[in-house]
């Protein structure tokens, strides 16, 4: 006899399905088929969902780039991010095309006094170790106290050949296609990647150079070990700060950091992790990137 409440927990969903109370009498069958009938709704639901995560993961992992702009990820966020390429034409580029992945939050440029900023990459890494370390996701979303947040998030897969000339020309392109305002930006150059930000500071000794910097943040950057006191002076001369990011577990950081703190005016932070420190502590390196952009 069925007097009470029937109750049946379908393991493994997480889930419990009630049943009405029974107003007559049924056999065992009713309850067999309706067990069955439960089951089966829950499998389905697990499906749709299961569906649902494979969906984004392939969004997300996608290296196959289209012509038209793709949306890779997204959340509660207002900003979006996107995947896409501009072509890099003409004499002198280092790469046929320039592919990254982008945020916006605004309209870039000054107006709520956070530049927009451009993330390189070392030669062992992508643009997609940006994404796929939530660094480039959390710079999206972080915010000052009144709300401000960094205008646009621009992570090129620009090589670590690139000179400052090819930079240069790069940003152009990008002004140029609307990836870029045209205001300067801070860039973040882990490792190898600064050569190109070393040889802007060269540049602007001699060819007086468009001023592109608003800021510059290398990670143990190779090429101000071999740069020269003038070179690292330029970036003094045209009032450019700089946070030099290192590990502690690198033993190269320090000699690479040490010049910009006595010839650039850098400060230094020292986070816990290996060369690429910013990916083995990425929410400290957030936190102090922040803090610099919306500084400056």
């Amino acid at each position: 006899k069925i007097s009470k409440s029937t109750a049946a927990n379908v393991k493994g969903s997480g889930m419990r399905i009630k049943m009405k109370p029974a107003n007559t009498r049924r056999g065992p069958s009713y309850l067999a088929i309706t067990s069955v009938v439960a089951i089966l709704a829950v499998v389905s639901m697990l499906m749709i969902k299961s569906g649902s995560k494979e969906e984004s993961l392939e969004a997300v992992t996608d290296t196959d780039l289209k012509t038209k702009t793709e949306k890779v990820a997204g959340g509660s966020s207002p900003a979006d991010i996107l995947e896409s390429k501009v072509d890099l034409t003409g004499d002198g580029q280092v790469q046929p095309k320039l592919e990254y992945f982008q945020c916006v939050n605004g309209e870039g440029g000054d107006s709520n006094n956070i530049p927009e900023v451009v993330l390189l990459h070392g030669a062992a890494f992508t643009k997609k170790n940006w994404l796929e370390s939530g660094i480039l996701r959390d710079l999206c979303d972080a915010e000052d106290d009144e709300g401000n947040r960094i205008p646009s998030v621009t992570a090129l897969d620009l090589t670590v050949n690139a000179n400052g000339e090819q930079f240069l020309k790069a940003y152009e392109v990008l002004v140029k296609e609307k990836v870029l305002s045209g205001s300067p930006v801070v860039v973040v150059s882990p490792s190898a990647s600064g050569k190109s930000v070393v040889d802007l500071a060269e540049m602007s000794k001699s060819s007086g150079s468009p001023q592109i910097l608003r800021g510059w943040v290398p990670v143990a950057c190779p090429a101000v070990g071999s740069a020269s006191k003038t070179t690292l002076e330029a970036f003094k001369s045209m009032k450019i700060p700089i946070l030099a990011v290192y590990g502690d577990q690198d033993r190269t950081g320090e000699a690479r950091t040490s010049p910009l703190e006595n010839y650039a005016g850098a400060e230094s932070k020292i986070l816990e992790g290996r060369h690429p420190a910013y990916l083995d502590s990425p929410g400290e390196f957030v936190e102090i990137f922040f803090e610099f952009v919306r500084n400056i």
